[in-house]
């Protein structure tokens, strides 16, 4: 029995946080079995995790503002009242609108939802599904259901949000973001450091005492990994979109 590695330096700061948080709140509810023999080593791994927290809210404070938040309220509002428009024609009483209907809900539930993904996520896979909507695969069927002033919207408040963004990550980026990879360092670090301690003292001491939380984090190292595979592989079917999209154009 032993603690599973897990990729830390594959998880976005958040993912990081999330874990951390999870695992340093199983350990204190083992704390009489577990922390009590690596104490010096879990104060350090939990101060790195307070200052990971610090410098992480600071860049949420930063790039979350209001401006960006009501920009991509509104992308949200335009991305979802676009599918719904679809949706409702894939009742309509014209055979030929209802088939195009049904054709566009394949591109849209492949991307699926994306007003729900995170907010770098959301604009690069909005850009390429504007990209594929505009295509001549399936721009005549947009045309027939009368949804390009909508995907022109769409496209418009992408841009915005993306422009946004950028601005204010010129701003923050020597700033906050270097304290927040310099916190998140240390918290890899001393992470791994106070893991390699557990499994060692169960190696030696066997692992009735450890059992219950080892069984615990690895459910959760298990669930973590999920979700970062899960993610990844949005991110690759995106970009495979976008290649073979590109080849496609440079082949006619």
């Amino acid at each position: 029995m032993k603690i599973q590695s897990i990729n830390s330096k594959s998880m976005k700061h958040a993912e990081l946080f999330q874990y951390n948080e999870t695992n340093i709140s199983l350990l204190q509810r083992f704390q009489s079995s577990v922390i009590v023999k690596v104490s010096a080593l879990f104060l350090a791994y939990k101060q790195s995790f307070e200052n990971f927290d610090i410098a992480f809210k600071k860049i949420l404070k930063s790039v979350f503002t209001d401006p960006i938040q009501n920009l991509d309220a509104g992308r949200d509002e335009t991305y979802n009242g676009l599918v719904d428009a679809c949706k409702s024609a894939l009742k309509h009483f014209v055979p030929e609108i209802k088939a195009a209907a049904k054709k566009l809900m394949v591109v849209f539930n492949s991307y699926g939802n994306i007003s729900k993904k995170p907010l770098a996520e959301q604009t690069a896979l909005t850009t390429n599904l504007i990209q594929e909507l505009r295509s001549d695969k399936f721009k005549a069927d947009v045309a027939l259901l009368r949804l390009k002033d909508w995907v022109d919207e769409l496209e418009r408040r992408n841009i915005s949000v993306k422009e946004t963004m950028s601005e204010r990550n010129t701003e923050t980026t020597e700033g906050s973001d270097l304290a927040t990879k310099q916190a998140r360092a240390e918290l890899i670090k001393n992470y791994k450091t106070l893991v390699d301690q557990i499994n060692a003292l169960i190696l030696v001491e066997g692992p009735a005492d450890y059992e219950g939380y080892v069984k615990e984090i690895n459910s959760e190292i298990d669930r973590m990994k999920n979700v970062v595979k899960t993610r990844m592989g949005v991110l690759a079917a995106a970009k495979k979109r976008e290649a073979d999209k590109k080849a496609a154009e440079e082949a006619e």
